[in-house]
């Protein structure tokens, strides 16, 4: 939890009421336990927890092996890698004519700005908390130099109006932050606030961060306590932030929209809703079946590892049937006069082919063979995507939220560059091949005008100054429509397209497709050094050619237009003796009668 930077507009005082804060928080917490207890049972059988302490007790007690074989991590992990490997880039369109050509500008400002805060990483991190836990949240702030800074809010953390029932959360009236911070922290944050931990009342708060002290508002063992920062729809976006024992900040929200009215920072989507506003991820259907097939793998071991025996002659040797139990149980054991195993392969069978049928609905709610490439398939790039869309079809509900909010994400990025960035700002574009090209945003045009200035003597003369007389490329003047250009994967559409490139080179020869064209779209390591050496050669060359006589140049000049006049003329001849032959031919067609002889004599 960071300060709020300085806001850019006039905002009246906001006042909040303690109370009615902390009834909101805990209203908040309350309404969501169900969802918030599912989103840790899923994350826990994610990170391999997947017997609680009751289970694993009994079956330690039956000599029952608590063994897991984690399938619903590989599912996810699968989706994730198919979103790491889906480029998507940022790309703004103008609203307005005049701002054509500052379209180019803003994009490759938003582009740097999503580099610079690192967003792929932030982005998997918000992605895996969407799908396990079924809530993806994302806080876009700035930094010190007003880049902005997407931030992914822990899902024990986040905070959001539990009556909200959009995907999206755009009904929600609030959405916050709860972290336990150090009190010293908190004061360096907020000098003036007096804080105690001591004198705070303890509440019964419930908290669902992996620390939960259970002291309600305050942990006095290590002086922290828990600071809440909540931004409120209350007629506009209000930002609050308080603790419990009173409120640090209460302002209009620092961050503006487009228009310049204070906004909410925080993107969010849930995954999936149910009828009672629960939200959660794709882990939640996955859970009984990973029960199901850890339960059939234990319950199959023990089978194996265990023997079950009748006993066939009433009057056999007189032993105790735990003793039986044991040696029938151990590899050496003998069993007694009048006891044989019993046969229980059919109970194993059974075992064996419910776990099977378990792993393959497990398999089947994440991405299928075709899309992780594991299908054995050798196909063009361009079939290999195919079959990945195809096999991500059960997916589109999910991977579309996750879509959506990333658009959303960097809309907020864009407002935030729009309402600080209003410095010179230079950005590294990294579209030029081979070499970086950077550009300034709030460009200042200086221009010399003529002004009094004090002279060497230290008396006023006429001398110039230079004044800004214009800004380029400024943000906050830009009226942009932000979009997601999702790229395919580069790599095998490019490999294909450079192959049939080289196909029509092999057609229509050098001269229709020459060999520079082929270097420039191939991925050869090094190919802009390969290209420069190309071109140095063919200067050499050139300058190594003797000159021509200019007259030698002039009669050849005139050699050639004088060609062409004659082979002009001759066309001109054939074209005139078919005319009069098409023409003789309508005659003989016309007329039947007239003798041939005098036609084949005419003319």
């Amino acid at each position: 939890m960071a300060t709020a930077p300085e806001t850019v507009m006039e905002a009246p005082a906001v006042t909040f009421d303690l109370a009615q804060l902390k009834k909101l928080y805990q209203e908040a917490r309350d309404n969501t336990d169900g969802a918030r207890r599912e989103a840790e049972l899923a994350q826990d059988y994610y990170d391999n927890k997947q017997w609680s302490s009751a289970a694993i007790k009994a079956l330690r007690k039956r000599k029952q092996p608590e063994i897991w074989v984690n399938r619903i991590a590989p599912a996810v992990n699968g989706i994730l890698g198919v979103i790491e490997q889906g480029q998507a880039d940022p790309r703004a369109f103008p609203r307005n004519a005049e701002d054509q050509d500052a379209s180019e500008v803003a994009t490759d400002a938003l582009r740097y700005a999503a580099d610079n805060a690192r967003w792929p990483r932030t982005k998997l991190q918000a992605a895996r908390t969407y799908l396990v836990g079924g809530i993806g949240a994302v806080i876009v702030e700035v930094d010190d130099e007003g880049d902005p800074w997407p931030r992914v809010i822990r899902q024990g953390e986040f905070l959001y109006d539990p009556h909200s029932r959009d995907h999206d959360f755009e009904d929600a009236r609030f959405m916050g932050v709860a972290k336990w911070m150090y009190v010293d922290a908190v004061k360096a944050l907020y000098p003036d606030a007096d804080i105690d931990a001591d004198a705070i009342a303890p509440q019964s708060v419930s908290f669902d961060d992996e620390d939960k002290p259970q002291t309600g508002w305050t942990d006095p063992k290590r002086n922290r306590v828990l600071v809440v920062e909540l931004y409120i729809d209350k007629g506009g976006w209000k930002r609050v932030v308080f603790y419990g024992g009173g409120v640090l900040s209460a302002e209009a929200s620092p961050y503006v929209d487009e228009k310049g009215r204070p906004t909410n920072p925080i993107v969010a989507q849930s995954c999936f809703v149910d009828r009672d506003n629960g939200r959660y991820g794709i882990v939640k259907a996955m859970v009984p079946i990973q029960d199901e097939i850890n339960m059939s793998r234990s319950k199959m071991l023990h089978m194996l590892n265990s023997r079950r025996v009748r006993i066939t002659e009433l009057n056999g040797p007189d032993v105790d049937a735990n003793t039986i139990r044991e040696e029938a149980a151990r590899p050496d054991g003998i069993i007694p006069f009048g006891v044989q195993p019993a046969d229980n392969g059919d109970l194993a069978v059974g075992q064996v082919q419910r776990m099977q049928e378990a792993k393959a609905e497990l398999e089947r709610m994440g991405p299928n063979p075709a899309v992780l490439g594991r299908d054995g398939a050798s196909a063009s790039g361009r079939s290999h995507l195919v079959r990945q869309q195809a096999g991500l079809t059960e997916l589109t509900p999910a991977l579309g939220g996750l879509e959506d909010m990333e658009l959303r994400v960097f809309r907020q990025m864009w407002m935030r560059i729009k309402q600080f960035k209003t410095e010179p700002w230079w950005i590294r574009v990294t579209d030029d091949v081979g070499a970086a090209k950077f550009m300034m945003l709030n460009e200042p045009v200086v221009e010399e005008v003529p002004a009094i200035v004090p002279g060497p003597d230290g008396q006023p003369t006429v001398g110039t100054q230079q004044v800004v007389v214009e800004v380029k490329n400024r943000p906050a003047e830009m009226d942009m429509d932000i979009i997601i250009d999702a790229m395919p994967d580069t790599a095998n559409i490019q490999a294909e397209q450079f192959a049939e490139l080289v196909k029509l080179a092999g057609i229509y020869g050098p001269q229709e497709v020459p060999f520079d064209d082929l270097l420039e779209a191939s991925n050869l390591p090094k190919k802009r050094e390969l290209m420069e050496k190309r071109q140095a050669r063919q200067q050499e060359m050139q300058q190594a050619q003797p000159p021509v006589d200019p007259r030698v140049e002039a009669d050849v000049a005139v050699k050639q237009s004088q060609a062409a006049v004659n082979a002009a003329k001759a066309d001109g001849m054939a074209l005139r003796n078919q005319m009069d032959a098409i023409g003789a031919a309508q005659i003989v067609n016309a007329d039947p009668a007239i003798d041939n002889n005098v036609i084949a004599n005419a003319g």
